[in-house]
């Protein structure tokens, strides 16, 4: 699907282009020294925090790659802010979030 090595924010416009990219944080591995040395963490007080923390990674990142294998079993509960109905604050935080990254993006 995505071949070889690319800078995050090539992959980042591939991927969205696509209609491929999820901004689910458990599903990147990120080396422990990338993380620190861009000083990376999650946006306190906001839901849907990962959104933010992976499209910042992608922005950061010099390489990056895709690998389009399996690792794991997500298991959904009902109990989950992605699982609950649709309401105002969703709606909310979704253009809060696209704000944040249209900024961003005005930055690259």
């Amino acid at each position: 699907m995505y071949d070889g090595v690319s800078k995050g924010s090539t992959l980042l416009s591939q991927m969205k282009a696509d209609g491929n990219y999820r901004p689910n944080v458990w599903l990147l591995f990120i080396d422990r020294g990338f993380y620190t040395n861009y000083n990376l963490s999650f946006y306190p007080g906001i839901v849907y925090e990962d959104s933010l923390f992976t499209f910042d990674c992608f922005l950061k990142a010099k390489k990056i790659t895709h690998l389009n294998e399996q690792f794991y079993n997500r298991r959904i509960r009902p109990d989950l802010i992605v699982t609950s109905k649709l309401s105002f604050t969703h709606v909310y935080l979704f253009f809060s979030h696209e704000r944040h990254i249209e900024k961003k993006c005005a930055r690259c």
